[in-house]
């Protein structure tokens, strides 16, 4: 059922919460978990970059994210990902994970394995110190907006 009011037990109509009130709501909307909010997207997206007309836009404009929003960052797995026009699924296929691993990876707030290190580095170009040194900087930019 749709909320109608707020009317606390007895039945009487308030205009604001008073102490002592009980209010009770009801819904029939029941979550949906955040895969299935953003599948419309992800289809989207999908069928722009399998679109020859789209595909060469969508990494232009991961690169110029990278280069020119994201410039305070440095050089992370994010930007770097974005250089190469890759989305988070696309490079967690060449990594052989999941887009959620990419995510956390990302985030800097995982402890990867050796052979996740060495993929990263064959895909992303870059040598065993710059990516320690990039998940570094990742894990100090996510506890930084974590304090906010």
């Amino acid at each position: 059922m749709p909320i109608t009011s707020l009317r606390p037990k007895g039945g009487e109509t308030v205009g604001t919460a008073s102490v002592g009130v009980v209010l009770q709501f009801e819904t029939s909307v029941l979550p949906v978990p955040l895969a299935q909010k953003n599948t419309a997207f992800s289809r989207l997206m999908a069928r722009l970059e399998g679109s020859v007309e789209h595909k060469e836009g969508i990494a232009g404009a991961r690169s110029w994210l990278a280069d020119d929003l994201l410039v305070d960052e440095g050089k992370t797995v994010r930007t770097l990902r974005l250089k190469k026009g890759l989305n988070q699924t696309q490079l967690a296929e060449l990594l052989g994970t999941t887009q959620a691993q990419v995510a956390r990876i990302e985030k800097g707030n995982v402890d990867l394995q050796r052979s996740t290190c060495k993929r990263l580095r064959e895909v992303l170009g870059v040598s065993a110190d710059e990516l320690d040194e990039m998940l570094d900087r990742q894990e100090k930019i996510y506890q930084a907006k974590a304090k906010k």
